[in-house]
Order: C-alpha cells, then sequence, then structure tokens
C-alpha cells in the first residue's frame, strides 16, 4: 500500500470520527486507530512506480484507428501530454529542422496548450509530423481527438500487446527514458541529460523529471 493510500485513510477516519460527534453520538475515539495508520505512513518509503511500457512500439501498433494511433506517436515521439495534442492547429507546424542532439532531420510542432500556462517545441520523426499534416489538411486546418476516446483506445491497446496499462502517460515515460538515454549516449552530463529533458517535456523542476527515468539507471 502507497504512503499516500495510507493518508486517504486516515483523512476519512478523522471526518467520520468528526460527522459521528456533530451527531452528538457516542462514539469511541479513533485516535489508535490513526496513529496506527500514521505510524504506517511514517514506515512507507516514498515511491514511485515505474509507468513506462515494456514494448511502446507494440501498443502504438495496436492503437489502429486513425487520429488515435497518430497521438500515440506524438506522446512517444515527442514527449507530449494529451491534452497538448488534443487539439492542434496548422499554424502550429513548423517544418523540419535538425535535431541538435542526434543530428536527425525531425518535423517540428509547436505546442500551446501546455501545464502552467507554458509553450514549447517537440520533435518528432518526418513521417509522423507527415500524418499529422495530412490530418490537418482533412480537418481543413485543425487536428483534434477526444481524450477520453483515446484514453480507452490506449487500454485496449496495452491489453492486445500483452502489456499491463500504465495510462496514456506512460509514453511520456518512455520519451523521458530513451531521450535521457540518448543524451547520455552523446557525452552529456547526468545533469545537463536531466536538464535537458525536462526542458524537452515541459517541467518546471527538473526533479519531476527523475521520477520518468525510474528504474533507468543513470
Amino acid at each position: 500500500m502507497a504512503r499516500s493510500t495510507y493518508r486517504q485513510h486516515t483523512a476519512a477516519i478523522m471526518k467520520l470520527e468528526k460527522a459521528l460527534r456533530m451527531q452528538d453520538m457516542a462514539v469511541p475515539s479513533f485516535r489508535p486507530v490513526i496513529d496506527e495508520l500514521a505510524k504506517a505512513a511514517r514506515a512507507l518509503k516514498s515511491s514511485h512506480v515505474p509507468r513506462a511500457y515494456i514494448d511502446p512500439s507494440a501498443l502504438i501498433q495496436a492503437v489502429t484507428r486513425e487520429p488515435l494511433h497518430l497521438v500515440a506517436r506524438l506522446q512517444y515521439e515527442g514527449g507530449a501530454r494529451v491534452r497538448e495534442v488534443a487539439l492542434i492547429k496548422e499554424v502550429q507546424l513548423l517544418g523540419e529542422e535538425e535535431d541538435g542532439l542526434t543530428g536527425a532531420i525531425m518535423g517540428k510542432i509547436h505546442l500551446i496548450h501546455c501545464k502552467g500556462g507554458l509553450e514549447r517545441d517537440i520533435l518528432v520523426s518526418v513521417s509522423t509530423h507527415e500524418m499529422l499534416l495530412k490530418a490537418l489538411e482533412d480537418g481543413k486546418g485543425f487536428f483534434r481527438i477526444n481524450p477520453e476516446v483515446y484514453r480507452r483506445a490506449v487500454v485496449r491497446a496495452a491489453r492486445d500487446s500483452y502489456q499491463d496499462y500504465h495510462g496514456t502517460h506512460g509514453l511520456r515515460w518512455n520519451f523521458a527514458q530513451g531521450r535521457f538515454l540518448s543524451c547520455r549516449d552523446r557525452g552529456l552530463s547526468k545533469v545537463q541529460a536531466l536538464k535537458k529533458v525536462s526542458s524537452e517535456m515541459g517541467h518546471r523542476r527538473a526533479s519531476i523529471t527523475l521520477r520518468y527515468l525510474l528504474p533507468t539507471p543513470y
């Protein structure tokens, strides 16, 4: 059981005791139970369960329906959040650009619906960029998906590819781990690699990105 679960149970018990006493009901003190839960919570170390998919390529292939398949590619290749690519306008496609890390020619997309009101650019494969351009043409300049419909598609894809479902966010975990290792392979220090990946993922603090690297050795 996670530490957060103990905290939730403790809060629920405290609210129950308060509600009963407000009804002038004679109830025994729940303090011993609360103390035991607090003790158990302190004994636990804060942990973050790894959410990266074992075989992200198989998962993405199993999301066969367009445009949902394209969203999975944008998450895996560019580290995008679902809400950042749930609505894309044609003006957000910025053409092709060389990846300064790998030297590969990539497609560039400007994201405007980022967490915390931020904006940032992501790089994806040229083929994915061309798929998005075609989708925008078909949508008369707009690309949009329903996040809940996409989530259900990823649930089915995880089942069909014989993997545990780790949410749509799991593909961002795969991006973070792959990108971090690419940085390290190309000579960046741990700190430099962490800062670069954090920036590309839209994180204000590098400590947030650290969670995504578990259990990747670094």
